[in-house]
């Protein structure tokens, strides 16, 4: 954007919110603004003069929402943000727990990197790589995903597994097909 642009623009903006500007604030905004398009900064500036109710003058922000500037940023924000979400949930309930998120895309993400049971017992150093595959593999995901369960977010832990063994052993020992003993099943 050429500054010419942009100081146009924010004195538009200034007047309209009755707002001094001085040097050090359009040297800001440039900064901030300076990879928008000058026409598509203009049609932003329109956008909030027609629709903005709020007296003060809008935070940088705000004006590259209105210009469509902040897709990236939104959606780098919100992976970082269903990151710290997978780990308050991992720090919180722990390995031994059945959970389900708000944002379907967690878990879609969590399955994709190995299962629930598979992160929680991550070391501190295994976790720190995998934050970037998880901020990648959310992002490659399309939003509006169907709700879904979690079913069992950790199917092959040791605890299941050893109660799997010990269930086909018995049907071994005693040669014979069991049809429903629910005394034997367990739920994890």
């Amino acid at each position: 954007m050429e500054k010419k642009t942009l100081k146009h623009g924010i004195t538009f903006l200034a007047n309209n919110f009755r707002h001094e500007l001085s040097d050090l604030d359009i040297r800001m905004y440039y900064m901030a603004l300076d990879d928008i398009e000058d026409e598509t900064f203009l049609e932003g500036v329109v956008k909030i003069l027609k629709n903005r109710v709020y007296s003060n003058m809008p935070t940088v922000a705000e004006i590259r929402k209105y210009c469509g500037a902040n897709d990236e940023v939104n959606s780098s924000s919100n992976s970082a943000k269903a990151y710290q979400v997978l780990m308050n949930t991992i720090t919180s309930y722990g390995k031994t727990s059945k959970v389900q998120w708000q944002d379907e895309k967690i878990y879609h993400v969590v399955k994709l990197l190995g299962g629930y049971y598979k992160l929680c017992t991550m070391t501190t150093e295994q976790h720190k790589s995998m934050e970037k595959k998880f901020i990648a593999e959310y992002q490659n995901l399309p939003d509006g995903l169907d709700n879904v369960s979690t079913g069992d977010p950790y199917p092959d832990s040791p605890v299941k597994t050893r109660l799997n063994k010990i269930y086909c052993d018995y049907i071994k020992t005693n040669n014979k097909q069991l049809k429903d003993d629910s005394s034997l099943r367990i739920a994890v």
